[in-house]
């Protein structure tokens, strides 16, 4: 992996309290920027006490630490407490610890900030921000000592908290702060809950002089080639062959359609048993020739029995699947945080129903 180019470089070291009375906690680095490994990537400690972080002293790896903010490829950190990648049941856990969190107090302490700006890989120009009002930053006095070749790093001390600084209006303690959204693209990608997304317009006024029939009073599966065809489709949820055989057979006469795979794994802890059963899921959605966002009809064709039993007595999750699937194009952030956060609601509370529950039945 090489360094990347133009671009900056971020990175935030934050204590996370644990969801006790706070003597635990972790040690969390987010690097982030135009990172060849994504736009953000995470160094995690294990749980200890916060002593320990105390106690570390200067026991610190100034040249993996010049990595970091280079942006070049970094394993384990030594010091000045061992930190490791994140896993992703380890984002997870940090994603579940964060959520709700809009402040930092009580749930980030910002300890560190970091940026540097490169030109084709090199440092250029770099500052560093510590939080001398917080005890615990004391213990990453020394991970940016000297700097990296050819490069002065500006200093920056302020003498609060994190919190305490912004409260006074300084703008850079904001970005001390580890987003959430941060977490969640941060996790790798799964194989789970595959589902294949087939988008029709309900109809066509005409086609070749023939008009196509109103979706609302035809529905796609009527068709007893297009069952068929969905039918092989949930059972080899990765076969492009059967999902495009499945979109013309619906485009054929005329009508217009979208189909692309996609996942319902929003990294939900605990959901697992559901996401297995799910896996192979076809959505055929049928949206008016308008470009209404609302479509008129979304039928899911779950794999296996199990599965179609599942959404048909869970109305929660059903609905909390179609809104996730099929967004506005306009949407805003904070509405798809929404129903992100829905459908992992309701993927965790159907989990214990679906434990044990296989893809053995045809």
């Amino acid at each position: 992996m090489e360094p990347i180019g133009h671009g900056a470089v971020r990175v935030r070291v934050v204590w996370v309290p644990a969801a006790d009375d706070g003597r635990r906690g972790r040690v969390v680095v987010q690097r982030s920027g135009s990172m060849p490994d994504g736009p953000s990537a995470f160094w995690l400690s294990d749980p200890l006490p916060a002593g320990a972080v105390l106690g570390a002293g200067r026991a610190a790896a100034p040249a993996a630490w010049h990595d970091l903010l280079a942006g070049a490829p970094v394993g384990e950190v030594a010091g000045p407490v061992p930190l490791r990648p994140a896993e992703r049941s380890a984002l997870d856990a940090l994603a579940r610890e964060l959520a709700g969190s809009d402040t930092a107090p009580g749930v980030q302490r910002p300890l560190l900030l970091a940026t540097a700006e490169l030109d084709d890989g090199v440092p250029v120009a770099a500052r560093v921000v510590r939080f001398a009002g917080d005890v615990l930053s004391h213990a990453f006095d020394v991970v940016f000592e000297g700097a990296p070749p050819g490069l002065a790093l500006a200093r920056t001390t302020l003498g609060g908290s994190a919190a305490e600084d912004h409260e006074t209006g300084t703008r850079l303690v904001v970005d001390a702060w580890i987003p959430v959204a941060d977490v969640d693209a941060a996790r790798p990608g799964s194989a789970r809950g595959r589902v294949n997304l087939v988008v029709v317009s309900a109809a066509v006024p005409q086609a070749d002089g023939v008009e196509i029939p109103d979706a609302a009073a035809v529905p796609l599966l009527a068709d007893a080639r297009v069952r068929r065809l969905a039918t092989a489709l949930a059972k080899d949820p990765v076969a492009a062959a059967a999902r495009d055989a499945l979109a013309a057979a619906l485009a054929a006469g005329g009508r217009r359609v979208g189909a692309a795979a996609t996942s319902v794994d929003v990294g939900g802890a605990g959901s697992e048993p559901v996401l297995d059963l799910l896996d192979g899921l076809v959505a055929l959605a049928e949206r008016a020739v308008d470009g209404d966002d609302a479509p008129i009809r979304v039928t899911l064709l779950a794999p296996t029995r199990a599965a179609s039993a599942l959404l048909a007595g869970d109305e929660r999750l059903t609905a909390a699947l179609v809104d996730y699937l099929l967004p506005p194009e306009d949407e805003a952030v904070t509405a798809s945080l929404r129903r992100r956060r829905e459908l992992r609601a309701a993927l965790q509370a159907a989990a214990g129903g679906a434990t044990g529950a296989g893809r053995t039945d045809p």
